[in-house]
């Protein structure tokens, strides 16, 4: 049965890198397809990989391998995992960047690549050298339980949510897109406006069309999240959102100062 590998990375399309990355996989299992999210996460973004590694994870069938390589610290003691979890698996650091594409309502199963001081001919690229040979691996049958040693996640954790403290709700920006729409973990049932760095917003829209020019608004966002855009714009650089930034949800439309 072909295998489906969903990788998401920060190199670039200028290197060799991605043909490296996927040799090991190819050399193992000829018949895998390979399907590719993105290769330009700004470099060691590894917020930004997590995001777009979370709102595709479910939507593959299970069986489904995701390789990600977003590594800035490539080479120190953080870990090389094999994660399984709701019948699909992560190959890469242990650095937080499968937060999000974890189903933490089910078991999480760890197993721990060889680090790179353990190595014969020791190199900077673990997702050549480590993580693609796993994957490969996988792919062409090995056992989930062969790989590696069994161990457990130090970096990677359930992300933060959304909380209710006071009389609002306070979630934060997780991601901005190159549109310049902002992303919130505000849930999309919540209604009332939003303040983001001293903006206070309480349009809400169904369609960007319908924001007027120069002005942001609040839309019903597809990761299930509320989301703040503009119309032919930047959101993001209108409100100088950066990844973290909170966000305040006053539901009944009061100010919160």
């Amino acid at each position: 049965m072909t295998k489906n590998v969903v990788v998401v990375t920060d190199f670039g399309d200028q290197d060799s890198y991605i043909a490296e990355l996927y040799a090991p996989i190819v050399l193992n299992c000829p018949s895998v397809r390979i399907i590719e999210v993105t290769h330009q996460v700004p470099s060691g973004a590894v917020e930004r990989g997590a995001y777009l590694l979370g709102r595709v994870a479910n939507r593959f069938p299970a069986g489904s391998l995701f390789l990600g390589v977003i590594d800035p610290g490539v080479g120190t003691s953080r870990q090389a995992v094999v994660i399984r979890n709701n019948d699909r698996y992560f190959v890469g650091p242990d650095n937080g960047l499968f937060n999000r594409a974890i189903d933490w309502s089910k078991p999480v199963e760890v197993r721990l690549l060889a680090m790179k001081r353990e190595l014969t001919t020791p190199t900077t690229f673990d997702g050549r050298d480590l993580f693609a040979p796993a994957v490969g691996e996988l792919c062409a049958g090995r056992f989930f339980e062969e790989i590696g040693i069994q161990g457990q996640l130090m970096a990677t954790s359930k992300p933060l949510q959304a909380a209710w403290i006071g009389d609002h709700w306070i979630g934060e920006v997780i991601y901005t897109d190159r549109f310049g729409n902002i992303a919130t973990n505000l849930p999309n049932q919540l209604t009332g406006s939003l303040k983001l760095n001293e903006t206070r917003i309480f349009r809400h829209v169904a369609a960007y069309a319908d924001i007027p020019t120069g002005e942001t608004a609040i839309l019903y966002g597809s990761d299930g999240c509320l989301e703040i855009g503009a119309n032919r714009a930047s959101a993001e650089a209108l409100l100088d959102a950066k990844i973290g930034d909170p966000v305040i949800c006053t539901t009944d439309g009061r100010d919160d100062q």
